[in-house]
């Protein structure tokens, strides 16, 4: 998995260069912190804080909470570009989308194996994403924009637990394992 780390590494300073949040905050970001220091106030972080948390994870072998992690910063990101529409779309838009197209084919394809699993870990995110503030982009002042969002990870997290027999069967087809039921 060295190339993930490598590929999200080389993403973030590609792309935090470009990024339209002031210094202070994409200082804040870089890959050079160990664990410890992305967690540490990752609530008042910028939202690649949490692609970055969860690749990490990923790498160091806890990938139920990478999983967890990813999907918070998915919220947490989505509500930050929904409530910033005037962003240079080459920034931190484009940031998100690489990071997903970087983190979310493992990060899925790990989670799919088990839908059972990858429902809680769904919940598990939209929980703490709830129960802690966001000092990014504070849900008080867009209640509207993390209501959209929520609902659509609640919408996801249905839709994995009504077609789990599907999912089993379609990663079949394509070769990837099943986790037993």
């Amino acid at each position: 998995m060295k190339v993930f780390n490598t590929s999200v590494i080389f993403l973030l300073f590609l792309l935090t260069g470009c990024s339209s949040a002031p210094p202070s905050s994409r200082e804040s970001i870089l890959p050079e912190q160990n664990l410890d220091e992305l967690i540490t106030d990752i609530e008042n972080k910028h939202p690649v804080t949490y692609f970055l948390l969860a690749g990490n994870v990923f790498n160091e072998g806890d990938k139920d909470r990478a999983v967890e992690w990813y999907y918070i910063g998915q919220i947490r990101f989505r509500a930050y570009l929904m409530a910033n529409p005037d962003l240079d779309p080459s920034a931190d838009g484009a940031l998100y989308a690489s990071l997903k197209s970087v983190l979310g084919p493992q990060i899925n394809e790990y989670a799919g194996a088990d839908p059972d699993k990858w429902v809680t870990l769904i919940d598990n995110a939209i929980i703490w994403h709830r129960s802690h503030p966001n000092g990014h982009t504070p849900k008080n002042t867009y209640p509207d924009i993390y209501a959209e969002v929520e609902a659509g990870f609640m919408s996801f997290k249905q839709q994995v637990a009504k077609n789990k027999v599907e999912i089993r069967k379609q990663r079949e087809q394509n070769g990837l394992p099943n986790h037993d039921e």
